[in-house]
């Protein structure tokens, strides 16, 4: 399996090479890095991810003077981009979010041959302060439903956006490239087309998303095939379906940056919280590791189980 990996690999760096040439500079590199990752099969959300973080570095070195020939990068070029990225106010989080893209792309530099060695070897990811996330009570959704758009049809169609979210744990971006021939109403099942990695796979329709969806579809007039669609009966893109949950999440003045995120933990909290198997949660929420489910719910539980033992000791401790 190995050999065959190996065997695949050297085809298309051989392709690769003879399209757009061996890349000595940076810019094209990072082009080839990306032509690499579409042909092994990934989405255009991650595309999209990679070109963003590496983007930045490019700014970066371009902005400072800094040489753009892939070996003259120094580690003290990224240690310069990483101050540069905490001084304009970027999180913990994001800047290792940035630092991790950047290592992933040198790595691969490494492996191709394009590098001798890899500049961030020496450069530790930052670490990320432990935050309790936030999850959503039964009351806060309630009071998101009642703040929807008071329109029949924008309205019924932000309620059955809400209702998909917290019944089914799915990602935002599954969740606006869904189409009417996803929505298996017989069965109560959902077909999510294009999940993290390409990967398909099926989640419960719960009966109070169908009566949202139902509501929705009922008062549209239009031939669409896409799930979401304006009053013309255009899809909407994945930025109009995050935008009307962000306008719903304002309105409501709830806490948290993420809205879609939230949701997801939420979803997957209420079925730990119940006692889904891990595996079963796992698998629905289309994560291909348990490490995921385990940032969501692990504190969370944890806190719940302190607080139940705490309420029986008395503090005064006579």
């Amino acid at each position: 399996m190995t050999q065959v990996r190996e065997t695949t690999l050297d085809t298309i760096g051989a392709v690769a090479s003879k399209a757009i040439g061996r890349p000595q500079y940076l810019p094209e590199a990072i082009e080839t890095y990306l032509q690499w990752h579409q042909i092994e099969g990934h989405t255009v959300a991650s595309l999209r991810s990679y070109r963003a973080q590496l983007r930045s570095l490019h700014q970066f070195l371009e902005d400072g003077g800094h040489p753009l020939a892939l070996r003259s990068i120094q580690p003290f070029d990224l240690m310069g981009w990483m101050g540069a990225l905490h001084r304009a106010g970027n999180s913990p989080a994001s800047v290792r979010t940035r630092i991790a893209a950047a290592r992933s792309f040198f790595g691969w530099c490494v492996n191709w041959g394009l590098l001798e060695s890899d500049p961030t070897e020496k450069i530790s990811l930052p670490k990320v302060p432990r935050k309790r996330k936030p999850f959503l009570t039964k009351e806060q959704f309630n009071g998101l439903l009642a703040t929807c758009d008071t329109f029949p049809f924008t309205g019924d169609r932000d309620k059955a956006t809400l209702w998909l979210f917290i019944t089914t744990g799915i990602r935002g971006s599954e969740l606006a490239d869904l189409s009417l021939d996803d929505l298996d109403w017989k069965r109560g099942l959902i077909r999510v087309r294009n999940g993290k990695g390409q990967k398909e796979r099926l989640v419960p329709f719960h009966p109070e998303a169908q009566k949202a969806v139902f509501h929705y579809l009922k008062i549209r007039q239009d031939d669409s095939h896409a799930l979401w669609a304006n009053r013309r009966g255009q899809p909407l893109k994945a930025s109009a379906v995050r935008a009307a949950v962000n306008r719903i999440w304002g309105r409501a003045k709830l806490h948290g940056k993420d809205a879609q995120h939230i949701f997801r933990r939420t979803w997957a909290a209420n079925a730990v919280r119940q006692g889904v198997p891990r595996q079963y949660i796992q698998a629905i929420a289309g994560w291909s590791t348990p490490r995921m489910l385990d940032d969501y719910t692990a504190a969370m539980m944890n806190e719940e189980r302190a607080i139940e033992e705490m309420k029986r000791v008395n503090p005064l401790g006579f």
